[in-house]
Parts: C-alpha cells; structure tokens; sequence
C-alpha cells in the first residue's frame, strides 16, 4: 500500500504501538507485551522481565553495563523506555553468560534466579545417605542412580555436609510421624 504524504501531513499511530523510521519509512509495530520471564532489551539494559506495571519495568535480574543486579524478592524496577524490546539472541547470551559468571542460572520454570549448584566431574567422588541414613561415598558415573541422588538433593561435597543433612531430614521425618503419624 503507497501512501502519499505532503510537508506537514501527520498520522496518528494506533494504540499500543510505534513508530520508526528508518531509510525515509515509517514502521508501525505493536509495542511489546512483556510476560513474566520474559527477556528484553531496554536503554542498553538486558534483564528477565517480571511482572510489574504501570510506566515502570520489575526485573528477576538485569544487567546494565558490566553490572548484575538481582530483583530477589523486592520491587526491583527502573522506567520504561518507549523504544524496549525483546531481547536479541545474542543479548541473551550475554546475560546468560554474565549468569553464569556469577555462578547463577535462569530456572524459567519456576521464574527465578538461582545459584548453580555444585556437581562433581565424573569418576571424581561426591557423598550421600543411604535410607538408614548412613553416610557412603560415591563415585560419579553420570547414570541414572547418580542423576536421582543429585535431583533429590542427597548429593554432597563432604562427608560432613551429608551428615548433617542426614540428621535433618531424620529429624524431620520424627517430628512428621509425631504430629501426622499413622497413629493419629
């Protein structure tokens, strides 16, 4: 469609998009409708969108130059600029790797920002206990028996922290059966 306009002649964008012009052509796009986890670029910050509202952007994390900034559990937001968008494949990696950095990941599932935990290399050894709550040693083999243990988070760097958790979880299971046990 050819539109011709004159010296003067305005157009009005519609709700809820933009202009751009580039090259002498106008573009109307929808401006972006952000979701919560969502990635996106905004006045040269790459950060995970999380919901907020108003003229403002709520953040899980955001980097801003060489800077990480987490949004844990506070209102944690800058304003908007008209021109954010979604962030670029290559921005995502960035902040990714920024992630990472600081030993953090993305758990999109569960939208949040978490620190990465620590898993042996293979055939390196790691702890756990047993369901009578004996403390054993492991070597990491990558297979299946290994993947529960780290999954259920019986997975540990020293004989000390298993058992710890050992007597936790067993404590923890003592006070279940007496305020729900079978005899209740």
């Amino acid at each position: 469609m050819k539109i011709i306009l004159n010296c003067g002649d305005k157009i009005n964008i519609p709700e809820g998009c933009k202009a751009e012009i580039k090259d002498g052509v106008i573009t109307i796009e929808k401006k972006p409708k952000f979701k919560d986890g969502d990635i996106f670029f905004n006045d040269g910050v790459i950060g995970i969108y999380r919901n907020g509202g108003g003229d403002r952007i709520f953040y899980h994390c955001a980097l801003m130059d060489v800077r990480l900034f987490l949004g844990e559990n506070k209102p944690s937001y800058f304003g908007w600029d008209e021109d954010a968008r979604f962030a670029t494949e290559e921005e995502k990696h960035r902040l990714f790797d920024v992630l990472k950095l600081n030993n953090l990941c993305w758990n999109a599932e569960e939208k949040k920002v978490e620190k990465i935990r620590w898993r042996v290399e293979k055939e390196s050894f790691y702890y756990f206990f047993t369901t009578a709550f004996d403390v054993a040693k492991a070597e990491e083999d990558g297979k299946e028996v290994a993947n529960h243990r780290y999954a259920a988070y019986n997975y540990f760097r020293t004989k000390e922290q298993a058992e710890k958790a050992a007597e936790l979880v067993k404590d923890t299971l003592k006070k279940f059966h007496e305020d729900y046990g079978s005899n209740k």
